[in-house]
C-alpha cells in the first residue's frame, strides 16, 4: 500500500510534465 502511494506521487508529476510538454509542442506547431 505504501509502495502504491509512492508510485502515484512519482507518476503524477511525470504525467503532468508529459502533458505539459505535449501541449507546449502543439502550441509551437
Amino acid at each position: 500500500m505504501i509502495a502504491m502511494v509512492i508510485g502515484e506521487c512519482i507518476n503524477f508529476p511525470i504525467q503532468r510534465n508529459f502533458v505539459f510538454r505535449s501541449k507546449g509542442n502543439l502550441g509551437k506547431q
